[in-house]
């Protein structure tokens, strides 16, 4: 994250103060913890579209969002794949 251009980190798991603890120390990233995947996806999505509707004169034409686990967790899913399953239905149920 470091020398990336990423503004928002939304965190949700066993490790996420940990890595909020990692993710604000060169304070160039918001960091927000939720509590499940779903809430994450929600937040993501309802965060991109407030974003595009008030961009002006058209600045961004996209908001891109990375969905990219930073560690296991096993405390929510049942291995990777369940973890993709799940992720796929709730980005589907969006529109």
């Amino acid at each position: 994250l470091k020398n990336s251009n990423t503004k928002l980190v939304i965190l949700f798991g066993e490790n996420k103060n940990k890595i909020k603890r990692q993710a604000t120390r060169d304070k160039r990233q918001e960091v927000v913890l939720v509590k499940d995947l779903k809430s994450s996806v929600q937040f993501a999505y309802k965060t991109a579209k407030n974003l595009l509707k008030s961009m002006v004169n058209g600045q961004w034409s996209s908001v891109n969002i990375l969905f990219s686990p930073a560690s296991a967790s096993f405390d929510m899913f049942k291995d990777y794949a369940d973890r993709g399953k799940k992720f796929k239905k709730l980005v589907k149920r969006l529109k």
